[in-house]
Order: structure tokens, then sequence, then C-alpha cells
């Protein structure tokens, strides 16, 4: 598998039921490039009181659980593809009628 970079974009405290961290996942690492698009917006769970107690350390092991986590997403994904019939069916409007979905016609 390539290379994933993690941006983490704020920290989120939840009133003692642990701190919210936001991700921001790329396919390359967007460097100063501010235009480039993330591949996944995320959060993971840190159990720690408030923001102020989050460690470099357990925020490390935070994004390195959560990217093991992906890799093995994307490789339960790689191995289900949906046959063509219904990968054509992805990002198309579905006209429901009668209890059938159909294409609609254009």
């Amino acid at each position: 598998m390539d290379d994933l970079y993690a941006m983490v974009r704020e920290l989120r405290g939840t009133n003692g039921s642990g701190v919210i961290v936001v991700i921001e996942w790329f396919d390359r690492d967007p460097g100063n490039d501010r235009d480039l698009q993330p591949i996944l917006h995320d959060q993971v769970l840190i159990p720690a009181p408030d923001v102020a107690s989050v460690t470099t350390e357990q925020l490390d092991a935070a994004l390195v659980r959560r990217e093991e986590e992906l890799i093995a997403e994307r490789a339960v994904a790689a191995a289900s593809a949906p046959n063509a019939a219904v990968a054509e069916m992805v990002g198309h409007a579905r006209r429901m009628r009668g209890g059938r979905s159909e294409r609609p016609r254009r």
C-alpha cells in the first residue's frame, strides 16, 4: 500500500469523555499545497480528560492505530468489489416507481 499522510486539524474536548482528534488523510504529502483535497475526513477518540492532557505519544498512537484500520478497510474493499452491473449503478440516480427501481430515461 502507498503511504498515507495524516494532518491533524483540531483537538476537541468532550467534557470528560475523551478528546476528539479531527484528521484529514491524504494519499500524497500535502506540504504547503492548500488546494490538495484530502481523501478522507476522519475522527478518532483519545481517552484523555481534556485537550491539555493529550500527549504526543497518545496522538501518534491514535494515528498509527487508525492508519492500520484504514489499511484493513482498503484491503476488504478491494477484495469485495461489486460486479459490473452493480458498479454501473453507483453514482447514478434511480427512479423509484411502484416498488421498482429503474434508471431514468434521458
